[in-house]
Formats: structure tokens, C-alpha cells, sequence
């Protein structure tokens, strides 16, 4: 099915050039070597055996098509495709889980329909780097999870209806909704539900309001996330709310962001967090340090879960070879106390199920070289 969808697309391209005259084709593959390795760390029950892997593995991969057309009096229409893939290992699925979007653009700002990616990721453009694996973004593991449990998916969210505006002055705001509800704790899907059996089904939302603002070296943000179960209770076991405040500033050829992120998961509890990431580039060096750390939850029914915090350490290097093409070296190490149970930002892309944090309180570590080519 994805050979018919990538060539009926291609057919299209070459049959239609003047229709699609404004249609691009961008995107990326990067992939790496690592070792990776679990740890029982402070875990009470750990499990029967550890073992490190050595794998080549992808690292958010895709192919991008983005298309516009003129429509007259300022107002446009505008696509985008965008499929991420594992082409180390075999299985995916076109663009179902990129940021794969359609909509209309004008002087009043940007309207997108699909899937997109919300309130985790806005300490990406200091965390993230072009080529070090995804496992490194410290922002999008402890930092956007509340004991294990990802707030806002750690990933795309389906169903949304998005509008992002600009003031002029250097600030920024998105508004979004989406009629899919939040995973459960228990890893129930944040898709649309039957409508019928439970006392939230098919009733479950997304509500995310983000502003930006960038002025010279600095920059300050703050993002509001709400979530209810798709599939809920009357308790709305799974609930989400999320506030993340964030700044940054450019000394040089350093940059120093610092994050702070309060998150609550109904059934779950409350929990504060920080993150600082920081950068330094130089010609064609880049070089990362970051950290992030979350206190221990507050539960739900009350008190303190002691010893359920966590937190993340990274150091890393990218190299530019050229404009398009990097090569990186990471180091990451995460560590749960005793009742907590963090894992790294996308881990179930980089590793097998045996090597996914399971029990409370144990660790991972992972030693990362890779390259990246962006076209």
C-alpha cells in the first residue's frame, strides 16, 4: 500500500508539472550506532537479567512534499506530507505519523487541519541537535512526562485544528483543539473512541495555547496544555494539564535556556520539573550539555510519592561537514529514584521492548555516534 501512495504521488508530480509547480521536496535521514543499556539502578524489584544492545538505528527519518498555491487578495492555500520512516528496520507507514497537515494562509495568520506536534517540543530549538540522537533531548523525556507517563504524546497529537499568528514585534501564538482525547495511564491511544460503554467515551479533547516572543538575543515563552481521556471515567483517570514557561539567551557563541514545567496526570499526581540546556557552537562544532530533572509527584488521592523523581544528563557533539551533512557523538544517562519510572524521549523507536524501562527505579544509559543528511 505505501509503493501505490509513494507513486501515485510521484505520478502526479511528473504528469501535472505546471499544477504542482510550487510543490518541494525536503526532509532528512539521519541514523546511528549505539549502545544502549538498562541498569537496575535504585529499582526494588528489577528485572531477572540486564543486557546492552548494539544496534544501527533511525532517528526520526523522513521525506517531506510542501505545496502552495496562490488564490489572489493575499490569501493562500498550502500542504504538507510529511512521512518519518525506520529505514534501518523494516515497517512504516506513509505519513501517518509526521506533522501531515492542510490548510489556508493569509496576512491573518495560518490555519492547518492534521496531525502536529503540541506543547512538548517548545524547548526543541535548544535541546535538539542535527545530528545526536533523539534519546538526547532531555526537554522531551523527564521534562514532558509525569513518573512514566507522557504528557501531550512526547509526540505528534492527531485530529487538530491549528492557528498560528504573528504580531510583528517579534512574538508568536499558537492556538489549537483537537477532538482526540489524552492516553489513559494505562497506555490506552489518544484516538477517537466508540461513543459507548464508558462514561467519557468518545467525549475526550485537546487544548493547547502557546506564546513566543524573540527579541535579539533573547527569548521567552510560555504554553498551556489541557487533555481529557478519550475513554474516561468519571474520576477522568488520565486527565492532563501542563504549564511550561521557558527562556533563553545568546552569548555569543553560547546558548543557555532554562525551562520549568509543571504537569499533573489525573490517578497519577503533580509534579514539578526543570531543564537547562545549553549549547556552544563554533565554526563547524557544536557542542551540548544539558540537564533536566523532576521532583517528586504529589498523588492524586494525596501526600507525597517519596522518591519518585528522576533526572537526565547529556553531553554531545555535532560536526558540520557541509551545509546538509552531520556526524554526532552522544552521551545520555537517566536515572529514576527508587519509585519512579522515566524513560528517554523516544525510546520505543530506538530500542526493542527489553530494554524499555519497566519497573520502578531502574536506569538507561546510552552511547550514540551518527550522521545526519538534510535535503
Amino acid at each position: 500500500m505505501q509503493k501505490k501512495v509513494i507513486a501515485a504521488v510521484v505520478g502526479a508530480l511528473l504528469i501535472s508539472p505546471a499544477a504542482f509547480a510550487d510543490v518541494k521536496i525536503s526532509g532528512r535521514l539521519s541514523a546511528g550506532v549505539e549502545s544502549y543499556k538498562l541498569e537496575a539502578g535504585d529499582a526494588a524489584a528489577p528485572q531477572a537479567t540486564y543486557s546492552g544492545e548494539t544496534r544501527v538505528s533511525d532517528q526520526s527519518s523522513s521525506v517531506v512534499f510542501t505545496g502552495s498555491e496562490d488564490l489572489g487578495g493575499g490569501l493562500s492555500a498550502w500542504f504538507k506530507v510529511d512521512n518519518r520512516f525506520n529505514f534501518p528496520n523494516a515497517g512504516s507507514t506513509w505519513a501517518e505519523s509526521g506533522n501531515t497537515q492542510i490548510g489556508l494562509a493569509g496576512s491573518w495568520g495560518k490555519l492547518a487541519l492534521g496531525r502536529s506536534d503540541l506543547h512538548y517540543n517548545e524547548l526543541f530549538r535548544y535541546d535538539a541537535g542535527k545530528a545526536t540522537s533523539l534519546q538526547s533531548w532531555v526537554t522531551s523525556s523527564v521534562f514532558s512526562q509525569v513518573g512514566g507517563a507522557p504528557v501531550a504524546n512526547t509526540t505528534r497529537w492527531p485530529n487538530v485544528i491549528k492557528y498560528d499568528t504573528s504580531f510583528g514585534n517579534g512574538a508568536s501564538l499558537t492556538l489549537a483543539y483537537s477532538a482526540s482525547g489524552a492516553a489513559d495511564p494505562a497506555g490506552l491511544a489518544p484516538e477517537e473512541g466508540s461513543g459507548t460503554g464508558a462514561t467519557n467515551a468518545g467525549k475526550g479533547a485537546a487544548y493547547v495555547g502557546t506564546l513566543r516572543w524573540q527579541g535579539g538575543p533573547l527569548s521567552l515563552g510560555a504554553s498551556l496544555w489541557k487533555a481529557t481521556p478519550e475513554d474516561g471515567n468519571s474520576a477522568d483517570t488520565g486527565k492532563q494539564t501542563s504549564t511550561r514557561v521557558w527562556g533563553g539567551y545568546q552569548f555569543g557563541m553560547i546558548s543557555v535556556a532554562l525551562g520549568y514545567d509543571q504537569s499533573e496526570v489525573t490517578g497519577i499526581g503533580k509534579r514539578n520539573a526543570i531543564a537547562l540546556p545549553i549549547k556552544i557552537s563554533s565554526g563547524a562544532e557544536t557542542f551540548y550539555v544539558k540537564f533536566a530533572q523532576a521532583d517528586d509527584i504529589d498523588a492524586t488521592g494525596g501526600g507525597t510519592i517519596t522518591n519518585s523523581g528522576a533526572n537526565i544528563v547529556n553531553v554531545g557533539w555535532d560536526h558540520a561537514l557541509s551545509k546538509s551533512t552531520y556526524v554526532a557523538a552522544s552521551y545520555t544517562k537517566l536515572s529514576n529514584d527508587a519509585n519512579a519510572a522515566y524513560n528517554l524521549f523516544a525510546v520505543a523507536g530506538s530500542t526493542n521492548s527489553g530494554t524499555r524501562i519497566s519497573n520502578p527505579g531502574e536506569g538507561v544509559s546510552q552511547i550514540y555516534f551518527g550522521i545526519a543528511h538534510f535535503y
